[in-house]
């Protein structure tokens, strides 16, 4: 009888065990499946970060062609609008003329 109830004992034992490795073997199943979608959002959101980034590169660099566009295109116009026949000393007199003229308007 003492044997019976030993080998109950132990197959209890042995039920239990199994029960906790299962139960530790799906919390070990369910912490790397959390892990793994974690680092599924952090690829991601990398890149979403990397295709802004392209974006706002392409962005700037259109930006910026445009803008050296424009200033040599005024500068071109600048250099039209030059009179070229009048001497430096008249080109700094009508420049020295244009800056008193500016002042005069901003004190006003």
């Amino acid at each position: 009888m003492q044997k019976v109830k030993a080998d109950q004992e132990r197959e209890r034992e042995l039920i239990l065990e199994k029960e906790r490795l299962i139960k530790l073997e799906k919390e070990e199943d369910r912490v790397r499946q959390e892990k793994f979608e974690e680092e599924e959002r952090i690829k991601q959101e990398e890149l979403r970060i990397k295709e802004w980034e392209k974006k706002f590169d392409e962005e700037q660099k259109i930006k910026e062609e445009a803008l050296i566009k424009s200033f040599y295109e005024e500068k071109t116009k600048d250099n039209k609008d030059i009179d070229l026949t009048k001497t430096d000393s008249e080109l700094n007199k009508n420049e020295i003329n244009y800056q008193n003229y500016d002042t005069d308007e901003n004190s006003k």
